[in-house]
């Protein structure tokens, strides 16, 4: 039983790293003049944001800049994988000690846990989905102050 509990936290572990490497960041930009542009985060530097589009890069100046709000593209299926991961470990755990009666180690005290890790492991999904889905937020108002404020925070997105 541990092989196979070892083997499945080995192989989320290795979907998840793959997923890293594939991932991007998503920006959302809503701007002074009421629009909103959604695309793939290129760079911020001191003359602006750049956004690439399906059809070309966007250039938008911090003073057109109304709230970045960026998320990486693939968060919530990462999260996800990492809930589920640690949502059947605790309740696997917490169904082990649960079930503490005269089966101890039997087949039906594994699969009594295994059942509760199963469950748990539902519950950590859609949390690690939710927790993915929540982008950071910065407020900018059109201001290049706040933006040049904000700079250092944005070379992390990058690439």
């Amino acid at each position: 039983m541990r092989a196979v509990v070892i083997t499945a936290v080995l192989l989320t572990a290795l979907v998840a790293k793959a997923q890293k490497r594939q991932s991007y960041y998503y920006a959302e930009i809503r701007l002074v003049n009421g629009e909103q542009v959604y695309g793939r985060w290129v760079y911020a530097d001191s003359a602006g944001v750049a956004i690439q589009l399906p059809a070309d890069t966007l250039l938008l100046k911090p003073e057109e800049v109304l709230q970045i709000n960026i998320r990486r593209s693939n968060a919530s299926v990462r999260y996800a994988l990492l809930g589920a991961a640690t949502g059947f470990a605790i309740g696997f755990g917490a169904g082990w000690l649960e079930y503490d009666d005269r089966h101890q180690g039997d087949i039906n005290h594994i699969g009594r846990a295994a059942g509760t890790g199963l469950l748990a492991s539902f519950v950590g999904a859609f949390a690690g989905f939710a927790y993915g889905r929540i982008p950071k937020d910065y407020h900018i108002g059109g201001s290049k102050m706040l933006y040049l404020r904000q700079l250092s925070r944005f070379r992390r997105f990058n690439h």
